[in-house]
């Protein structure tokens, strides 16, 4: 796949809005591993929490299926944990963008 592809997918993300706070995903660093295979888009998303509520869980999917669908590809979201730097990272993008829950 092109390079160009990867990097109009990757554009698309950053429309993927977090629910509580004012940041798109990559920018909290929950979006990793963007790879296209055999016309299928694999990421992984990156989770703070592993008690994340399913409902912002599949909010946050459903975000990223919504920016993706038109690029007519299958999508495969892997689910992963922050480690503790990139928790802290997100904590402090929180911090200042901080909307309010769903």
């Amino acid at each position: 796949m092109s390079d160009n592809l990867l990097k109009e997918i990757t554009q698309a993300l950053e429309k993927t809005q977090h629910p509580a706070i004012n940041a798109c995903l990559p920018q909290l660093g929950m979006i990793k591993d963007v790879k296209i295979e055999d016309n299928k888009v694999h990421m992984t998303m990156n989770l703070p929490f592993a008690n994340i509520p399913e409902n912002v869980r599949n909010m946050l999917i459903g975000n990223i299926q919504d920016v993706l669908n038109p690029f007519g590809m299958n999508i495969k979201i892997y689910l992963a944990l922050m480690n503790e730097e990139e928790k802290q990272n997100f904590l402090q993008v929180e911090k200042a963008n901080w909307k309010g829950a769903p």
